[in-house]
């Protein structure tokens, strides 16, 4: 019994710690914070630990943002082989998609998805343009997090919708002439 209070109250701690994390990076943070402390990978797998489920030795102090690659997860490249849009305004909604389906993010900042883009050699000219885009075409949900809505300087945080979703997914099932597979 005083192993399960032990746990309770480090997982208690992990959940004050992250409280006032940006919604975004919450879910990243927790994941860091499960496997430093008890050695727990994103799929329940324990990834260095000693068997007490006490976390392995590490040398860095602070762990890199996990990324799909680290769990086993497809990347983005494994998505853009499925379907290589040409549009800015394509590749920014795969962006997020992968962000939702690859990384189990809920909404995704322009930044992140320009990074991730970016890091596979996809980057449209402009994210902010691409996925107001995305917003007219219903593929995606836009709301401010910093700034005046509409304005320049406001910061934008993007879900993909349902039918964000299906315009990808039926993407994957073309092959490069547009012909269903």
């Amino acid at each position: 019994m005083p192993e399960f209070r032990e746990t309770k109250q480090l997982l208690d701690e992990i959940n004050t710690a992250i409280s006032g994390y940006d919604p975004v990076l919450k879910e990243q943070a927790r994941d860091i914070f499960l496997r430093e402390v008890f050695g727990v990978g994103k799929n329940g797998d324990h990834c260095g630990t000693n068997g007490n489920h006490a976390p392995a030795a590490s040398g860095s102090t602070s762990p890199p943002m996990p990324s799909g690659k680290e769990y086993g997860l497809p990347t983005l490249i494994h998505y853009a082989e499925k379907w290589a849009p040409r549009t800015g305004v394509d590749r920014a909604l795969l962006g997020l998609y992968y962000l939702k389906k690859g990384l189990g993010l809920s909404a995704a900042t322009g930044r992140q998805i320009s990074k991730e883009l970016e890091e596979s050699g996809m980057r449209p000219a402009n994210i902010s343009v691409a996925m107001h885009e995305n917003v007219k075409l219903l593929r995606a949900q836009s709301r401010p997090i910093s700034g005046k809505k509409g304005s320049k300087q406001s910061k934008n945080e993007y879900e993909i919708t349902e039918i964000g979703i299906q315009y990808v997914e039926s993407r994957f099932n073309l092959d490069y002439k547009g012909q269903q597979t």
